[in-house]
């Protein structure tokens, strides 16, 4: 399946988000597991580890462009925090940064492996998954629920 990083990291945390929801029971709150069959469970556990991995890269390619923007450290200052005479220096490495995080981040991969989950499998009747976040699954739901 083909995604833009950026989005990719987004479903991650929306994946991520299926273990449980906050439900008020009288004047406290308790956190309810959603309730799926195993096969969905699974299928949530393989794309997570799947996207961890994204992530993991993600990272890596981050701090490589940390390194170049700075000039092989692992860190840009801030620029209110270097004399006058280097702040041109450093808002240059603060902007070769943006450009290229921006660059890793809307870039587009293969990823892999990626399962599909049937929208009637995820219960919405009983499951009360925000429809935010569906909207950000929904690479990654079939849509198999008949619409009246």
């Amino acid at each position: 399946m083909k995604l833009q990083i950026k989005q990719a990291l987004t479903i991650l945390a929306a994946l991520k988000s299926l273990d449980s929801y906050e439900k008020q029971v009288g004047n406290t709150s308790a956190r309810v597991p959603y309730s799926f069959n195993g096969k969905v469970r699974w299928n949530i556990a393989k794309n997570i580890g799947i996207l961890e991995r994204v992530d993991a890269d993600t990272t890596k390619a981050r701090d490589k462009i940390i390194q170049q923007a700075s000039g092989g450290g692992n860190s840009i200052p801030s620029p209110d925090s270097v004399s006058e005479d280097q702040r041109e220096k450093i808002q240059a490495q603060h902007t070769e940064f943006a450009k290229n995080l921006n660059e890793l981040l809307n870039g587009e991969d293969e990823i892999a492996g990626l399962l599909k989950i049937k929208a009637t499998d995820l219960n919405l009747d009983q499951n009360p998954i925000p429809p935010a976040t569906l909207s950000i699954l929904s690479p990654l739901i079939d849509d198999d629920i008949e619409q009246d």
